[in-house]
Protein backbone atom coordinates (compact mmCIF):
# COMPACT_ATOMS: atom_id res chain seq x y z
CA UNK A 1 0.00 0.00 0.00
CA UNK A 2 1.26 3.33 -1.09
CA UNK A 3 0.39 6.85 0.48
CA UNK A 4 -1.19 8.29 -2.48
CA UNK A 5 -3.57 5.26 -2.07
CA UNK A 6 -4.18 6.43 1.42
CA UNK A 7 -4.91 9.67 0.40
CA UNK A 8 -7.10 9.21 -2.40
CA UNK A 9 -9.18 7.12 -0.38
CA UNK A 10 -9.17 9.37 2.55
CA UNK A 11 -10.83 12.13 0.15
CA UNK A 12 -13.59 10.04 -0.22
CA UNK A 13 -14.59 10.09 3.28
CA UNK A 14 -18.28 11.93 3.67
CA UNK A 15 -17.85 13.68 6.98
CA UNK A 16 -21.38 13.90 9.27
CA UNK A 17 -20.42 17.66 9.97
CA UNK A 18 -24.37 18.35 11.51
CA UNK A 19 -23.52 15.29 13.90
CA UNK A 20 -19.97 16.86 14.78
CA UNK A 21 -21.13 20.34 15.46
CA UNK A 22 -24.05 19.16 17.12
CA UNK A 23 -21.28 16.67 19.22
CA UNK A 24 -19.19 19.60 19.74
CA UNK A 25 -21.37 21.50 21.74
CA UNK A 26 -22.11 18.63 23.63
CA UNK A 27 -18.44 18.32 24.20
CA UNK A 28 -18.35 21.91 25.07
CA UNK A 29 -20.52 21.52 28.19
CA UNK A 30 -19.07 18.54 29.31
CA UNK A 31 -15.37 19.81 29.22
CA UNK A 32 -16.51 22.94 31.19
CA UNK A 33 -18.25 20.03 33.59
CA UNK A 34 -15.02 18.06 33.78
CA UNK A 35 -12.11 20.86 33.57
CA UNK A 36 -10.88 19.61 36.43
CA UNK A 37 -9.78 16.06 35.00
CA UNK A 38 -8.68 17.05 32.24
CA UNK A 39 -7.83 20.18 30.53
CA UNK A 40 -6.21 21.03 27.36
CA UNK A 41 -2.68 23.26 27.89
CA UNK A 42 -4.33 26.27 25.70
CA UNK A 43 -6.90 28.62 27.08
CA UNK A 44 -7.81 29.37 23.20
CA UNK A 45 -8.24 25.35 22.38
CA UNK A 46 -12.36 24.82 23.80
CA UNK A 47 -13.01 23.38 20.74
CA UNK A 48 -10.01 21.12 20.59
CA UNK A 49 -11.49 19.97 24.05
CA UNK A 50 -14.63 19.40 22.46
CA UNK A 51 -12.87 17.38 19.76
CA UNK A 52 -11.55 15.07 22.17
CA UNK A 53 -14.35 14.40 24.20
CA UNK A 54 -15.88 13.28 21.18
CA UNK A 55 -12.86 11.19 20.02
CA UNK A 56 -12.89 9.77 23.33
CA UNK A 57 -16.65 8.73 23.17
CA UNK A 58 -15.67 6.91 20.13
CA UNK A 59 -18.01 9.45 18.08
CA UNK A 60 -16.92 8.90 14.85
CA UNK A 61 -18.66 6.27 12.11
CA UNK A 62 -17.47 7.69 8.26
CA UNK A 63 -19.32 5.56 5.25
CA UNK A 64 -17.45 6.09 2.27
CA UNK A 65 -18.77 7.08 -1.09
CA UNK A 66 -17.65 4.08 -3.09
CA UNK A 67 -16.65 1.48 -1.20
CA UNK A 68 -12.96 0.90 -0.38
CA UNK A 69 -11.29 -1.90 -2.28
CA UNK A 70 -10.54 -5.00 0.55
CA UNK A 71 -6.88 -4.74 0.95
CA UNK A 72 -4.93 -3.51 4.15
CA UNK A 73 -5.47 -0.50 5.87
CA UNK A 74 -2.34 0.90 7.58
CA UNK A 75 -2.74 4.83 9.43
CA UNK A 76 -5.17 6.82 10.77
CA UNK A 77 -8.63 7.52 9.61
CA UNK A 78 -8.85 10.61 10.93
CA UNK A 79 -7.59 13.38 8.10
CA UNK A 80 -11.05 14.64 7.38
CA UNK A 81 -12.21 14.90 10.56
CA UNK A 82 -8.93 17.26 11.75
CA UNK A 83 -5.02 17.10 11.44
CA UNK A 84 -5.16 13.76 13.30
CA UNK A 85 -2.70 11.94 10.66
CA UNK A 86 -0.32 10.06 13.38
CA UNK A 87 -0.55 7.04 11.79
CA UNK A 88 -0.68 7.87 8.24
CA UNK A 89 2.79 9.75 9.11
CA UNK A 90 3.82 6.50 10.69
CA UNK A 91 3.15 4.59 7.71
CA UNK A 92 4.96 6.39 5.45
CA UNK A 93 8.02 6.33 7.04
CA UNK A 94 7.80 2.72 7.35
CA UNK A 95 7.58 2.55 11.41
CA UNK A 96 4.06 1.00 11.52
CA UNK A 97 4.43 -2.69 12.92
CA UNK A 98 2.01 -5.14 10.09
CA UNK A 99 0.11 -7.52 11.81
CA UNK A 100 -2.06 -10.45 10.62
CA UNK A 101 -3.70 -11.44 14.49
CA UNK A 102 -7.18 -13.15 13.41
CA UNK A 103 -9.88 -14.07 16.36
CA UNK A 104 -13.09 -15.08 15.24
CA UNK A 105 -16.58 -15.34 16.88
CA UNK A 106 -20.45 -15.48 15.58
CA UNK A 107 -18.95 -16.18 11.78
CA UNK A 108 -17.41 -12.82 11.89
CA UNK A 109 -13.45 -12.84 11.54
CA UNK A 110 -11.60 -9.61 12.73
CA UNK A 111 -7.78 -9.56 11.93
CA UNK A 112 -5.62 -6.66 13.63
CA UNK A 113 -3.36 -5.34 10.44
CA UNK A 114 -1.16 -2.96 12.25
CA UNK A 115 -0.07 -1.23 14.99
CA UNK A 116 1.96 1.52 16.07
CA UNK A 117 3.40 3.31 19.51
CA UNK A 118 4.42 6.89 19.79
CA UNK A 119 4.71 9.32 22.13
CA UNK A 120 1.83 8.40 23.88
CA UNK A 121 -0.25 7.18 21.62
CA UNK A 122 -1.19 3.88 20.43
CA UNK A 123 -2.95 2.52 17.42
CA UNK A 124 -4.20 -0.30 15.65
CA UNK A 125 -5.86 -0.93 12.15
CA UNK A 126 -8.28 -3.98 11.40
CA UNK A 127 -10.62 -5.26 8.89
CA UNK A 128 -13.55 -7.42 9.73
CA UNK A 129 -15.34 -10.10 7.28
CA UNK A 130 -17.20 -12.62 7.54
CA UNK A 131 -21.27 -14.10 6.34
CA UNK A 132 -23.04 -12.27 9.29
CA UNK A 133 -21.99 -8.94 8.50
CA UNK A 134 -24.24 -6.81 7.64
CA UNK A 135 -23.94 -5.06 3.70
CA UNK A 136 -24.91 -1.89 5.03
CA UNK A 137 -24.93 -1.10 8.82
CA UNK A 138 -27.50 1.51 10.49
CA UNK A 139 -26.63 2.79 13.75
CA UNK A 140 -29.28 1.48 15.98
CA UNK A 141 -30.37 2.37 19.62
CA UNK A 142 -28.46 0.46 21.43
CA UNK A 143 -25.64 0.78 19.00
CA UNK A 144 -22.13 2.89 19.65
CA UNK A 145 -22.33 5.37 16.86
CA UNK A 146 -18.42 4.66 16.13
CA UNK A 147 -19.73 1.35 14.66
CA UNK A 148 -17.80 -1.28 17.24
CA UNK A 149 -17.19 -2.12 20.59
CA UNK A 150 -13.45 -1.86 21.90
CA UNK A 151 -12.56 -2.20 25.61
CA UNK A 152 -8.89 -2.12 26.70
CA UNK A 153 -6.62 -4.08 29.26
CA UNK A 154 -9.73 -5.80 32.03
CA UNK A 155 -12.56 -3.86 30.45
CA UNK A 156 -13.27 -2.06 33.34
CA UNK A 157 -14.03 1.89 33.26
CA UNK A 158 -11.52 2.92 35.08
CA UNK A 159 -9.16 1.17 32.76
CA UNK A 160 -9.78 2.82 29.71
CA UNK A 161 -8.34 5.40 27.65
CA UNK A 162 -9.22 8.47 26.17
CA UNK A 163 -8.91 8.23 21.57
CA UNK A 164 -10.73 7.78 18.53
CA UNK A 165 -12.53 5.17 16.63
CA UNK A 166 -13.35 5.41 12.94
CA UNK A 167 -15.24 2.78 10.73
CA UNK A 168 -15.66 2.48 7.16
CA UNK A 169 -16.90 -0.01 4.31
CA UNK A 170 -15.44 -2.19 2.43
CA UNK A 171 -15.81 -4.89 -0.84
CA UNK A 172 -15.74 -7.57 1.84
CA UNK A 173 -16.57 -5.99 5.44
CA UNK A 174 -14.95 -3.48 7.16
CA UNK A 175 -12.16 -1.91 7.78
CA UNK A 176 -11.43 0.49 11.02
CA UNK A 177 -8.63 2.51 13.29
CA UNK A 178 -8.49 2.76 17.16
CA UNK A 179 -5.99 5.02 18.39
CA UNK A 180 -5.71 5.98 22.39
CA UNK A 181 -3.14 8.41 24.74
CA UNK A 182 -1.84 6.74 27.16
CA UNK A 183 -1.64 8.41 30.61
CA UNK A 184 1.09 7.13 32.86
CA UNK A 185 3.34 8.92 34.48
CA UNK A 186 6.29 7.19 33.32
CA UNK A 187 5.47 5.57 29.85
CA UNK A 188 6.64 1.75 28.97
CA UNK A 189 9.39 1.16 26.47
CA UNK A 190 7.57 -1.78 25.26
CA UNK A 191 4.00 -3.82 26.78
CA UNK A 192 1.42 -5.62 25.47
CA UNK A 193 -2.01 -4.50 25.57
CA UNK A 194 -4.91 -6.52 25.99
CA UNK A 195 -8.24 -5.77 24.10
CA UNK A 196 -11.66 -7.11 22.72
CA UNK A 197 -13.79 -6.10 20.29
CA UNK A 198 -17.38 -7.18 21.74
CA UNK A 199 -19.55 -5.75 18.78
CA UNK A 200 -18.84 -5.13 14.99
CA UNK A 201 -21.49 -3.19 13.08
CA UNK A 202 -24.22 -4.17 15.16
CA UNK A 203 -23.47 -7.73 15.17
CA UNK A 204 -22.48 -9.16 18.80
CA UNK A 205 -19.53 -11.19 19.73
CA UNK A 206 -16.21 -12.01 21.50
CA UNK A 207 -13.16 -10.98 19.54
CA UNK A 208 -9.88 -10.79 21.85
CA UNK A 209 -6.20 -9.90 21.24
CA UNK A 210 -2.90 -9.08 22.76
CA UNK A 211 -1.15 -6.82 20.90
CA UNK A 212 2.39 -6.86 21.84
CA UNK A 213 3.92 -3.21 21.45
CA UNK A 214 7.55 -1.09 21.42
CA UNK A 215 8.01 2.31 21.06
CA UNK A 216 9.75 4.77 18.88
CA UNK A 217 11.86 6.26 20.68
CA UNK A 218 11.62 10.13 20.30
CA UNK A 219 13.96 12.63 20.72
CA UNK A 220 14.04 14.30 24.15
CA UNK A 221 14.61 17.42 24.68
CA UNK A 222 15.26 18.75 28.80
CA UNK A 223 13.69 22.30 29.21
CA UNK A 224 13.19 22.94 32.37
CA UNK A 225 11.68 26.79 31.56
CA UNK A 226 9.40 28.41 34.10
CA UNK A 227 7.23 31.27 34.93
CA UNK A 228 6.19 32.36 38.64
CA UNK A 229 3.25 34.65 40.17
CA UNK A 230 4.20 34.77 43.64
CA UNK A 231 3.50 31.35 44.94
CA UNK A 232 2.08 30.04 41.59
CA UNK A 233 4.22 28.26 39.03
CA UNK A 234 3.97 26.84 35.47
CA UNK A 235 7.22 24.75 34.06
CA UNK A 236 8.00 23.33 31.05
CA UNK A 237 9.78 20.21 31.75
CA UNK A 238 10.65 17.71 28.46
CA UNK A 239 9.75 18.46 25.23
CA UNK A 240 9.62 15.20 23.29
CA UNK A 241 10.06 15.34 19.44
CA UNK A 242 9.20 12.15 17.48
CA UNK A 243 8.64 11.13 13.67
CA UNK A 244 4.91 12.15 14.44
CA UNK A 245 4.48 13.76 17.34
CA UNK A 246 5.89 16.14 19.75
CA UNK A 247 5.04 15.76 23.53
CA UNK A 248 4.90 18.40 25.66
CA UNK A 249 5.75 17.44 29.86
CA UNK A 250 4.92 20.14 32.29
CA UNK A 251 3.99 20.82 36.13
CA UNK A 252 1.75 23.33 37.55
CA UNK A 253 1.58 25.03 41.02
CA UNK A 254 -1.46 26.43 41.80
CA UNK A 255 -2.73 27.68 46.04
CA UNK A 256 -6.69 26.74 44.69
CA UNK A 257 -8.06 23.83 43.51
CA UNK A 258 -10.68 25.27 41.53
CA UNK A 259 -8.17 27.26 39.21
CA UNK A 260 -6.53 26.65 36.28
CA UNK A 261 -3.45 27.41 34.69
CA UNK A 262 -3.14 27.30 31.20
CA UNK A 263 -0.86 28.24 28.16
CA UNK A 264 -1.18 28.99 24.43
CA UNK A 265 1.97 28.29 22.16
CA UNK A 266 3.28 30.28 18.94
CA UNK A 267 5.65 29.17 16.70
CA UNK A 268 8.41 31.82 15.39
CA UNK A 269 6.34 33.47 13.50
CA UNK A 270 3.58 34.29 15.89
CA UNK A 271 1.33 31.68 14.99
CA UNK A 272 -0.72 29.51 17.41
CA UNK A 273 -0.57 25.93 17.89
CA UNK A 274 -3.19 23.54 19.32
CA UNK A 275 -2.76 20.25 20.78
CA UNK A 276 -4.06 16.99 19.75
CA UNK A 277 -4.93 15.83 23.34
CA UNK A 278 -3.94 16.70 27.16
CA UNK A 279 -3.75 14.38 30.60
CA UNK A 280 -3.37 14.86 33.93
CA UNK A 281 -0.62 12.72 34.89
CA UNK A 282 -0.72 12.73 38.55
CA UNK A 283 -2.15 15.95 40.83
CA UNK A 284 -1.74 15.81 44.49
CA UNK A 285 -1.65 18.46 47.53
CA UNK A 286 1.82 19.95 48.86
CA UNK A 287 2.04 21.98 51.63
CA UNK A 288 -1.52 23.59 51.10
CA UNK A 289 -0.48 24.14 46.95
CA UNK A 290 -2.16 22.04 44.28
CA UNK A 291 0.70 20.37 42.60
CA UNK A 292 -0.07 18.62 38.99
CA UNK A 293 1.56 17.60 36.47
CA UNK A 294 0.30 17.09 32.75
CA UNK A 295 1.26 15.53 29.44
CA UNK A 296 -0.08 17.06 26.27
CA UNK A 297 0.63 16.11 22.65
CA UNK A 298 1.03 17.82 19.39
CA UNK A 299 1.14 16.33 15.66
CA UNK A 300 4.48 16.42 14.64
CA UNK A 301 3.57 18.05 11.34
CA UNK A 302 2.79 21.84 13.73
CA UNK A 303 5.76 21.68 15.02
CA UNK A 304 8.46 19.67 13.57
CA UNK A 305 10.24 22.83 11.19
CA UNK A 306 10.28 25.05 14.62
CA UNK A 307 13.30 25.97 16.28
CA UNK A 308 12.08 28.49 18.69
CA UNK A 309 8.58 27.88 20.51
CA UNK A 310 6.56 30.87 22.99
CA UNK A 311 4.75 30.04 26.11
CA UNK A 312 2.16 32.42 26.86
CA UNK A 313 0.33 31.06 30.09
CA UNK A 314 -2.62 32.53 31.81
CA UNK A 315 -4.41 31.97 35.16
CA UNK A 316 -8.15 31.43 35.17
CA UNK A 317 -10.14 31.71 38.92
CA UNK A 318 -12.82 30.11 39.92
CA UNK A 319 -14.10 28.74 43.13
CA UNK A 320 -16.40 26.31 44.84
CA UNK A 321 -20.43 26.56 44.92
CA UNK A 322 -20.99 28.32 48.45
CA UNK A 323 -23.94 27.04 50.21
CA UNK A 324 -25.96 28.09 52.86
CA UNK A 325 -29.25 27.34 54.77
CA UNK A 326 -32.40 28.43 52.62
CA UNK A 327 -34.12 31.05 54.34
CA UNK A 328 -36.03 34.77 53.57
CA UNK A 329 -33.67 37.83 53.48
CA UNK A 330 -30.42 35.20 53.00
CA UNK A 331 -27.63 36.79 51.78
CA UNK A 332 -24.84 34.67 49.98
CA UNK A 333 -21.18 36.19 49.70
CA UNK A 334 -18.68 34.90 47.45
CA UNK A 335 -15.92 34.00 49.10
CA UNK A 336 -12.79 35.17 46.10
CA UNK A 337 -14.94 37.81 44.10
CA UNK A 338 -16.99 40.18 46.04
CA UNK A 339 -20.29 39.07 44.69
CA UNK A 340 -23.43 39.01 46.62
CA UNK A 341 -26.67 37.21 46.07
CA UNK A 342 -29.90 38.10 48.15
CA UNK A 343 -33.07 36.35 48.36
CA UNK A 344 -35.45 38.82 47.67
CA UNK A 345 -38.98 35.99 48.53
CA UNK A 346 -39.28 32.91 49.00
CA UNK A 347 -43.09 31.36 47.89
CA UNK A 348 -44.00 27.92 48.21
CA UNK A 349 -46.79 26.28 46.07
CA UNK A 350 -47.72 23.11 46.63
CA UNK A 351 -44.98 20.81 45.48
CA UNK A 352 -43.00 24.15 43.75
CA UNK A 353 -40.54 26.13 45.65
CA UNK A 354 -40.31 29.74 43.79
CA UNK A 355 -36.99 31.87 44.88
CA UNK A 356 -36.65 35.48 43.99
CA UNK A 357 -33.24 36.52 44.25
CA UNK A 358 -30.89 39.76 43.31
CA UNK A 359 -27.03 39.49 42.65
CA UNK A 360 -25.10 42.59 43.97
CA UNK A 361 -21.55 44.03 43.43
CA UNK A 362 -21.90 43.04 40.02
CA UNK A 363 -23.04 45.30 37.00
CA UNK A 364 -25.21 43.56 34.84
CA UNK A 365 -23.96 44.90 31.53
CA UNK A 366 -20.65 43.48 31.94
CA UNK A 367 -22.02 39.95 31.82
CA UNK A 368 -22.81 38.18 28.27
CA UNK A 369 -26.51 36.61 28.56
CA UNK A 370 -25.37 33.22 28.56
CA UNK A 371 -22.78 33.75 31.30
CA UNK A 372 -26.07 34.90 33.75
CA UNK A 373 -28.38 32.32 32.20
CA UNK A 374 -25.79 29.39 33.23
CA UNK A 375 -25.13 31.38 36.70
CA UNK A 376 -28.94 31.22 37.26
CA UNK A 377 -29.17 27.51 35.99
CA UNK A 378 -27.00 26.47 38.48
CA UNK A 379 -28.46 27.90 41.33
CA UNK A 380 -30.11 24.67 43.52
CA UNK A 381 -31.18 23.51 46.13
CA UNK A 382 -29.58 20.64 48.31
CA UNK A 383 -32.60 18.43 50.22
CA UNK A 384 -30.66 16.50 52.86
CA UNK A 385 -28.21 15.11 50.24
CA UNK A 386 -30.04 15.77 47.27
CA UNK A 387 -29.29 18.59 44.99
CA UNK A 388 -32.17 20.02 42.77
CA UNK A 389 -31.76 22.24 39.68
CA UNK A 390 -34.85 24.81 39.02
CA UNK A 391 -36.88 23.64 36.26
CA UNK A 392 -37.22 27.45 35.40
CA UNK A 393 -34.24 29.56 35.50
CA UNK A 394 -34.54 33.05 34.13
CA UNK A 395 -32.71 36.72 34.25
CA UNK A 396 -36.05 38.29 35.36
CA UNK A 397 -33.98 41.63 34.70
CA UNK A 398 -30.68 41.45 33.56
CA UNK A 399 -29.33 45.08 34.03
CA UNK A 400 -30.32 44.55 37.32
CA UNK A 401 -29.71 40.75 37.91
CA UNK A 402 -32.67 40.05 38.96
CA UNK A 403 -33.65 35.92 38.65
CA UNK A 404 -36.23 33.70 39.40
CA UNK A 405 -35.58 30.17 40.14
CA UNK A 406 -38.86 27.74 40.18
CA UNK A 407 -38.00 24.41 41.90
CA UNK A 408 -39.65 21.11 42.28
CA UNK A 409 -40.03 20.05 45.95
CA UNK A 410 -41.84 17.15 47.85
CA UNK A 411 -44.72 18.50 49.15
CA UNK A 412 -43.77 17.09 52.92
CA UNK A 413 -40.23 19.29 52.55
CA UNK A 414 -39.44 20.91 55.55
CA UNK A 415 -38.30 24.22 54.68
CA UNK A 416 -35.93 24.23 57.72
CA UNK A 417 -33.82 21.09 55.27
CA UNK A 418 -32.91 23.44 52.21
CA UNK A 419 -29.80 24.42 51.27
CA UNK A 420 -28.95 26.70 48.76
CA UNK A 421 -26.37 26.50 46.82
CA UNK A 422 -24.86 29.48 44.87
CA UNK A 423 -22.10 28.65 41.71
CA UNK A 424 -20.07 32.29 42.29
CA UNK A 425 -17.23 30.76 40.24
CA UNK A 426 -19.58 30.57 36.60
CA UNK A 427 -19.40 34.25 37.07
CA UNK A 428 -15.34 34.29 36.55
CA UNK A 429 -15.96 33.49 33.30
CA UNK A 430 -16.05 36.71 32.59
CA UNK A 431 -13.00 38.19 34.06
CA UNK A 432 -10.06 38.18 32.22
CA UNK A 433 -7.06 36.11 32.70
CA UNK A 434 -3.84 36.60 34.82
CA UNK A 435 -0.80 36.37 32.58
CA UNK A 436 2.22 35.32 33.55
CA UNK A 437 5.72 35.82 31.79
CA UNK A 438 6.27 33.61 28.83
CA UNK A 439 8.45 30.87 28.33
CA UNK A 440 10.89 30.64 24.83
CA UNK A 441 11.54 26.64 24.16
CA UNK A 442 14.35 26.04 22.06
CA UNK A 443 13.75 22.91 20.14
CA UNK A 444 17.85 22.41 18.79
Amino acid sequence: MNKSWFDSQIDDIAVPEDDIMAAVSRGIHEGKKQKKKKMFASAGVLSGSAAAIILGTGFFFAPVNGVLASVPLIGSLYEPFSSFTIGKELASAGLVKELNEKAESGGISITLTSAYYEGNVVGITFKAEGENLPEKWKEGPNDPASGYSLSLFDGKESSQLAGSHSLVETENGYIGTAEYYLDEKKLPSDFTLPLTFTSIAGEKGDWKFEVPLKRIEPKVLAVNGVSKSGSESVTIQTVAKGKATTVIEYKTILSNEYDQLSFKIKDAGGKEQFPVSSEVIRSEKKAGMIVTDWRVLYTDDLLKNEDVLTVLPVIERDESPTMAKLSPALVVESSRFGYQLRVEQLKRDGDQLIVDYHLSNASGEAFKKDVLQNFAEGVSIKNTETFMNGKISIAADQKELRFQSVYAIPSETDMKDLTLSVPFGVLSMNRPSEKMEPIKIELE
